[in-house]
């Protein structure tokens, strides 16, 4: 009889051994789901945040360019600071594609170390001013008007600067050759000296060189533009 009982109690031991075990593997599969369900619960708000980015940030994205994103916002500013009688001609896509093409050469001005101070802006702005007649306050008044603000206008005049001296660099004068035919063949038709007359030749080579040199980096860039 004692036997018996002791062989009880061991089968007994054993059942809840078996009872802890199934208990454990049904809490770790718990843990599991649990695990697997906060993980779809995150990947699927990360996937709502990326779909509705462009609501949340209020900065909707119109153009990718290698590491760089263009705003709505962005273009917006710049599209309404140009003077009404441009907009007749000048579309929001044709200031986007300008700002892309600012965006790399901006890009490739640093890679060759080419730098623009405040002072160099500063000297720039002046110039600028005292060209239209305007002072500083009519130009904050101007700008204001048009959504624009005086440090807006300095950085696109740094970038510009940047990209003066990067064409510069790129197309020195030396490098762009003028036959003495195309000189003397403008001078006559236009009146300017063969000195001015070589000068303009060589401002609309490099232009011509300018867009291509553009043109290749555009090819080479991975450029998406999702305003329709």
């Amino acid at each position: 009889m004692v036997k018996k009982k002791a062989g009880k109690k061991k089968a007994g031991k054993k059942k809840i051994k078996k009872g802890k075990k199934k208990g454990k593997k049904k809490r770790i599969r718990k843990i599991n789901y649990s695990i697997i369900l906060s993980i779809i619960i995150v990947a699927a708000s990360l996937i709502f945040l990326i779909i509705n980015f462009e609501t949340i940030s209020g900065r909707k994205i119109v153009a990718e360019v290698n590491n760089h994103t263009i705003t709505y916002h962005e273009l917006e500013k710049r599209y309404n600071a140009l003077p009404d009688y441009y907009k007749k001609s000048i579309t929001e896509k044709d200031v986007l594609n300008e700002m892309i093409n600012e965006v790399l050469l901006v890009d490739e001005a640093i890679k060759n170390n080419i730098t623009v101070t405040d002072y160099d802006v500063d000297v720039a702005l002046n110039k600028s001013l005292n060209s239209s007649n305007m002072t500083l306050l009519q130009l904050k008044r101007k700008l204001i008007n048009s959504g624009f603000y005086l440090n807006d206008l300095k950085e696109l005049f740094k970038k510009q600067l940047m990209i003066n001296k990067l064409i510069n660099m790129t197309f020195p004068d030396s490098s762009i050759n003028v036959s003495e035919a195309d000189m003397i063949d403008l001078s006559n038709k236009t009146g300017l000296t063969k000195e001015n007359a070589k000068k303009v030749l060589i401002s609309e080579y490099r232009k011509n060189l300018v867009k291509k040199y553009i043109n290749d980096l555009r090819n080479n860039s991975i450029i998406k533009i999702y305003l329709k």
